[in-house]
């Protein structure tokens, strides 16, 4: 996401968010870890989005993607120009 302001702190900002997210729930199931995914990456968005400063030009932006297992399966949540890779 070059050229947004502000990377390293929306970054840092998205991250924070989608921690918080995830230590406060309780995922024991599938459907409950695609919730959790999806309420994390809502809420480092908003968060993201606060820091906007200027009404005009280029919001702060970032990647971000996080990974959860459940149940031996593997669940990814990603938002953003970059990549997952699962090697």
């Amino acid at each position: 996401m070059g050229g947004h302001p502000r990377p390293k702190e929306a970054s840092e900002t998205a991250v924070a968010a989608a921690r918080r997210v995830l230590s406060e729930t309780q995922a024991s199931t599938p459907a409950q870890v695609g919730t959790a995914l999806s309420q994390a990456l809502a809420r480092a968005q908003a968060e993201v989005q606060a820091l906007r400063t200027q009404p005009t030009g280029k919001p702060p932006g970032t990647t971000l993607s996080i990974a959860a297992v459940c149940q031996g399966e593997l669940y990814v949540a990603h938002v953003g120009d970059g990549s997952v890779f699962v090697m």
